[in-house]
């Protein structure tokens, strides 16, 4: 399998870093490139680079949709890619910006993590069928059931990388409690740390545009070690 890796602007470290890790692993990866220009007008101006290159291959899409004013030509991309023929597409999303807004407690707000599924949800067909979206620590899991047939949600979590960093920096003599900032992430993330770590849970309540933190159940004594 021939992958053809291709990044927004801001991408293009951690494309770099995902390629250093192991140079026998991916020597066959086909780093494909793409200009992100724009118009007098400010609307994008695309150019995916060598594009014969996608024919036939497995192409895999750093996506950073942190920066508003980029999703629109960033979608506009990947609804091109199959259109050259691409044998199959995934879509790398390290982080779902709207996904704490999946559901609504009054009638008038909207559910913008629906709106944003809808959008991945467009991405057309490749001859191997629907490109897989892989999202890591995605808020709520139902959220995979806003996604439409053309893409398949492939949710991931960190927490491998946390213990690991945990059990190669830390003791048992610092005593790491881990806390959550609320109940619906420790019912969430909680079991991956129980088993070796005593948990701490808060609770968050909305005051205009404040947040107020308070511990709901553990016991919390002295600095943060990780400050995550």
């Amino acid at each position: 399998m021939i992958l053809c890796c291709i990044a927004h602007q801001p991408d293009r470290s951690l494309r770099r870093k995902i390629l250093e890790l192991d140079q026998k692993k991916f020597e066959r990866i086909h780093k494909g490139s793409a200009l992100w220009d724009k118009f007098s007008d400010g609307y994008p101006n695309l150019l995916i680079q060598d594009v014969d290159c996608l024919r036939g291959r497995d192409c895999v899409v750093l996506v950073d949709l942190l920066d508003q004013s980029r999703i629109f030509e960033q979608f506009s991309f990947l609804y091109a890619l199959p259109l050259y023929c691409c044998r199959s597409l995934t879509i790398v999303l390290p982080y779902f910006p709207t996904g704490t807004m999946d559901r609504v407690d009054q009638e008038g707000q909207v559910a913008t993590a629906m709106s944003l599924a809808r959008l991945f949800s467009q991405v057309p067909l490749t001859p191997r069928g629907p490109a897989r979206l892989v999202i890591y620590d995605i808020h709520a899991l139902q959220e995979r059931f806003y996604f439409g047939n053309n893409v398949i949600p492939v949710l991931q979590k960190a927490c491998p990388l946390l213990l690991d960093h945990l059990a190669t920096n830390y003791s048992e003599a610092d005593n790491i409690t881990i806390a959550f900032p609320d109940d619906g992430a420790c019912k969430r993330f909680g079991k991956e740390f129980n088993e070796k770590y005593p948990i701490l849970t808060c609770a968050k309540v909305r005051d205009g545009d404040r947040r107020k933190v308070t511990v709901s159940e553990g016991i919390a004594k002295g600095p943060p070690l990780l400050d995550c």
